[in-house]
Protein backbone atom coordinates (compact mmCIF):
# COMPACT_ATOMS: atom_id res chain seq x y z
CA UNK A 1 0.00 0.00 0.00
CA UNK A 2 1.31 3.48 -0.94
CA UNK A 3 1.59 6.06 1.87
CA UNK A 4 -1.71 7.95 2.17
CA UNK A 5 -3.59 5.38 0.10
CA UNK A 6 -7.10 4.65 1.28
CA UNK A 7 -8.42 1.12 1.85
CA UNK A 8 -10.31 1.37 -1.47
CA UNK A 9 -6.99 2.03 -3.30
CA UNK A 10 -7.65 5.73 -4.00
CA UNK A 11 -5.03 8.37 -3.19
CA UNK A 12 -5.79 11.89 -1.94
CA UNK A 13 -5.35 14.85 -4.26
CA UNK A 14 -2.00 16.46 -3.36
CA UNK A 15 -1.55 19.78 -1.58
CA UNK A 16 -2.09 22.73 -3.92
CA UNK A 17 -4.71 20.87 -5.98
CA UNK A 18 -8.36 19.92 -5.53
CA UNK A 19 -10.65 17.25 -6.95
CA UNK A 20 -14.33 18.11 -7.36
CA UNK A 21 -15.40 15.14 -9.47
CA UNK A 22 -15.65 11.38 -9.03
CA UNK A 23 -13.47 8.98 -11.00
CA UNK A 24 -10.38 11.20 -11.31
CA UNK A 25 -7.49 9.23 -12.79
CA UNK A 26 -4.35 11.25 -12.01
CA UNK A 27 -2.70 13.28 -9.27
CA UNK A 28 -3.48 16.39 -11.35
CA UNK A 29 -6.99 15.98 -9.89
CA UNK A 30 -9.41 18.65 -11.17
CA UNK A 31 -7.11 21.69 -11.06
CA UNK A 32 -4.45 23.53 -9.06
CA UNK A 33 -5.32 26.27 -6.62
CA UNK A 34 -5.32 29.53 -8.59
CA UNK A 35 -2.70 32.29 -8.34
CA UNK A 36 -3.10 34.29 -5.14
CA UNK A 37 -4.20 31.19 -3.21
CA UNK A 38 -2.60 28.09 -1.73
CA UNK A 39 -3.77 24.64 -0.66
CA UNK A 40 -2.03 23.15 2.37
CA UNK A 41 -4.21 20.10 2.91
CA UNK A 42 -4.49 16.75 1.19
CA UNK A 43 -7.75 15.66 -0.44
CA UNK A 44 -9.25 19.13 -1.00
CA UNK A 45 -12.60 18.74 -2.74
CA UNK A 46 -13.24 22.27 -3.97
CA UNK A 47 -11.57 25.47 -5.13
CA UNK A 48 -13.14 26.99 -2.00
CA UNK A 49 -10.67 24.98 0.09
CA UNK A 50 -7.84 26.99 -1.48
CA UNK A 51 -6.88 29.80 0.91
CA UNK A 52 -5.94 33.40 0.05
CA UNK A 53 -2.24 34.23 0.35
CA UNK A 54 -1.92 36.35 3.50
CA UNK A 55 -1.74 40.14 3.45
CA UNK A 56 1.84 41.25 2.85
CA UNK A 57 2.49 38.28 0.54
CA UNK A 58 1.58 37.44 -3.04
CA UNK A 59 1.16 34.25 -5.08
CA UNK A 60 2.17 34.45 -8.76
CA UNK A 61 1.90 30.76 -9.62
CA UNK A 62 -0.85 28.17 -9.40
CA UNK A 63 -0.71 25.16 -7.10
CA UNK A 64 1.04 26.82 -4.14
CA UNK A 65 1.09 24.71 -0.98
CA UNK A 66 2.07 27.00 1.92
CA UNK A 67 1.06 30.43 3.26
CA UNK A 68 4.55 31.63 2.27
CA UNK A 69 3.04 31.78 -1.25
CA UNK A 70 5.51 33.23 -3.80
CA UNK A 71 7.01 35.83 -1.53
CA UNK A 72 6.77 38.97 0.54
CA UNK A 73 5.78 42.34 -0.87
CA UNK A 74 8.97 44.00 -2.14
CA UNK A 75 10.79 46.75 -0.27
CA UNK A 76 8.84 50.00 -0.48
CA UNK A 77 5.49 48.26 -1.00
CA UNK A 78 2.85 46.65 1.17
CA UNK A 79 -0.55 45.06 0.86
CA UNK A 80 -3.22 44.76 3.49
CA UNK A 81 -5.28 42.80 0.98
CA UNK A 82 -5.13 38.97 1.08
CA UNK A 83 -5.07 36.95 -2.14
CA UNK A 84 -2.85 39.21 -4.26
CA UNK A 85 -1.59 37.33 -7.31
CA UNK A 86 1.32 39.51 -8.41
CA UNK A 87 3.52 42.43 -7.47
CA UNK A 88 1.99 44.66 -10.17
CA UNK A 89 -1.36 44.46 -8.37
CA UNK A 90 0.32 45.63 -5.15
CA UNK A 91 1.89 48.59 -6.91
CA UNK A 92 -1.42 49.48 -8.62
CA UNK A 93 -3.23 49.39 -5.26
CA UNK A 94 -0.60 51.73 -3.83
CA UNK A 95 -0.97 54.18 -6.71
CA UNK A 96 -4.75 54.16 -6.28
CA UNK A 97 -4.38 54.84 -2.56
CA UNK A 98 -1.83 57.64 -3.18
CA UNK A 99 -4.07 59.20 -5.85
CA UNK A 100 -7.09 59.09 -3.52
CA UNK A 101 -5.06 60.78 -0.78
CA UNK A 102 -3.83 63.51 -3.14
CA UNK A 103 -7.32 64.15 -4.58
CA UNK A 104 -8.71 64.63 -1.03
CA UNK A 105 -6.59 67.77 -0.55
Amino acid sequence: MISGQRADGCLPCPRGRYGNAVGLKSSACTAPCPAGKYGNMLAAKSIYECVDCPAGRYGTTVGLTTPKCSGNCPIGTYSGVPGISNVAVIINLLYIKIFKNISNY
